[in-house]
C-alpha cells in the first residue's frame, strides 16, 4: 500500500518563516534602577 500524503502548507506553498529574537547589548537594555524612576506621563 504505497500512499502519499501532503499537508495544507505543501499544497499551497505556504511556511511559517521563524524570526529569531534579536539580542539586546547592555547599553539598549533597561536596567531596573532606570524602571524604578519612571514616573506616570513617561514614555517608555
Amino acid at each position: 500500500m504505497k500512499i502519499l500524503c501532503y499537508t495544507d502548507h505543501q499544497i499551497f506553498n505556504r511556511y511559517h518563516a521563524y524570526k529569531l529574537r534579536r539580542v539586546l547589548h547592555v547599553t539598549e537594555a533597561m536596567n531596573l534602577r532606570m524602571i524604578r524612576e519612571l514616573v506616570p506621563g513617561d514614555f517608555a
